[in-house]
């Protein structure tokens, strides 16, 4: 689970912006709302701003830092610092997680100069009800690598510092993803598995959805016990789907999406991803609005692709052959229907290419969802609908909005505002968070 996010010096946000997901005093919907010791964690919220406020920049700030944790960059300079104070080009930037894993609380993050790609300062702490315990502090401008007491074998400590040693010299990586690579550590010594299982939350539990993003996971759809649901929710959004199926997909036929060098290369990995992963019979991948399944079938690749069928028709169509909010919608499916609990999906302009209603209800759905189980989700959204007191809390929604250029979050629920007030109507007129449009005919 994601309790708070921080980020300083990214883009639009300059000064430290702070995104807490911990419950306010609020007693409605609290069935839908995890508890974790002494604290209530929300399990949506929604962001809402004015066009260039800074909602798809809070989301990349998300999706920088993920990457940078578990890939790290090579490049020589990134220039997503904030643009607005000429000072902030030599100035660090900062990104800091405080998540839950297993009732455990941690609070990770790393300080970086983006201009000249140089990891500044890393660190890790568990947060107890009486302290907060240093796991490790990685000083690199005085390459100081600080264990707390909560490492307490010395062939480990030893270790951990050779490896921290060993990265010395490479400041686009961090000490989180450099461990997270030697297996044999956490097989040898328990102590160590800290490390991986907060290194693990940010690669597999925490999932970013931009506008443009590929279908990320398809199990969902692969599952039998799933296909009634799915079918039933295409019924009840009205989305005129009455089946689908997967059909044997030519290798021909996708190597016409791609270039010759690089749909080698796919074939060579998928290959060897189904060789290596005796467990795995299939490698599942996505090109453009179309995704494949990949099988060893005679000792050859075979490929498999999606088709739907439409009420009043048997010809079976393909994905890119839906409409965009069709497809939208699909992108969106893994959301409601995986099967993974304690995931946060982070999704930037969940209402592209939908109608109103149809984010409306698809929110009202993951709500309902979240009563059961503890994954969570984070939009960003021009949708005026969504603000309404009978499907959202107060501390469910934020708000973004730019002063002298920069971006600043403002949470709703430590607002004077009331919950009986008409709030998508002051949205609508421009007092909130929306653009200053000066003649603005929605008033008149």
């Amino acid at each position: 689970m994601l309790i708070d996010f921080k980020v300083r010096n990214f883009l639009s946000f300059e000064k430290e912006e702070v995104f807490s997901l911990v419950a306010g005093k609020g007693r409605n919907f609290n069935e839908r709302l995890y508890q974790n010791g002494s604290n209530k964690i929300l399990k949506f919220s929604s962001l809402f701003g004015a066009n260039g406020s800074g909602k798809s920049n809070f989301v990349k700030a998300i999706s920088f830092s993920r990457d940078y944790i578990i890939r790290g960059n090579d490049r020589a300079t990134i220039q997503k610092y904030n643009k607005i104070n000429p000072n902030c080009k030599e100035s660090t930037s900062s990104f800091e997680y405080k998540i839950s894993i297993d009732q455990k609380i941690y609070t990770y993050g790393f300080e970086i100069l983006l201009s000249k790609n140089e990891v500044v300062a890393e660190w890790l702490y568990l947060n107890t009800s009486r302290t907060d315990k240093l796991v490790f502090k990685h000083e690199r401008k005085n390459n100081e690598f600080i264990l707390g007491e909560y490492f307490r074998n010395n062939d480990l400590r030893n270790r951990l510092n050779i490896i921290s040693d060993s990265i010395s010299s490479n400041n686009g990586i961090l000490f989180l993803k450099a461990v997270s690579t030697y297996n044999n550590l956490f097989s040898e010594h328990s102590e160590a598995i800290i490390l991986k299982e907060v290194f693990w939350w940010f690669e597999i539990n925490l999932k970013v959805k931009k506008p443009d993003s590929i279908i990320s996971d398809y199990a969902y759809f692969m599952s039998e016990k799933n296909m009634d649901s799915i079918l039933k929710f295409f019924k009840d959004f009205d989305l005129s789907i009455s089946n689908y199926n997967f059909f044997e997909c030519p290798k021909e036929q996708i190597a016409l999406k791609l270039p010759k060098e690089i749909f080698e290369d796919l074939v060579s990995r998928i290959e060897k991803d189904l060789i290596e992963d005796e467990e795995n019979n299939c490698v599942m991948f996505g090109l453009a609005d179309d995704f494949y399944i990949a099988k060893i079938v005679d000792e050859h690749i075979s490929f498999e692709t999606i088709q739907f069928y439409h009420e009043g028709t048997k010809t079976p169509f393909y994905m890119s052959e839906e409409s965009d909010g069709t497809k939208k919608i699909f992108k969106l499916l893994e959301i409601l229907f995986q099967e993974d609990d304690d995931i946060v999906y982070v999704v930037d302009e969940i209402d592209r290419c939908l109608h109103p209603l149809l984010t409306f209800n698809f929110i009202s759905a993951f709500l309902e969802k979240a009563k059961k189980t503890n994954c969570q989700l984070i939009v960003t959204t021009h949708e005026s609908i969504l603000l309404d007191f009978n499907l959202l809390r107060k501390d469910e929604v934020w708000f973004v909005s730019k002063e002298d250029g920069c971006s600043a979050l403002e949470s709703m629920g430590i607002s004077n505002i009331r919950a009986d007030k008409n709030l998508m109507k002051s949205y609508l007129l421009g007092k909130i968070a929306v653009p200053n449009i000066k003649n603005n005919t929605y008033k008149s």
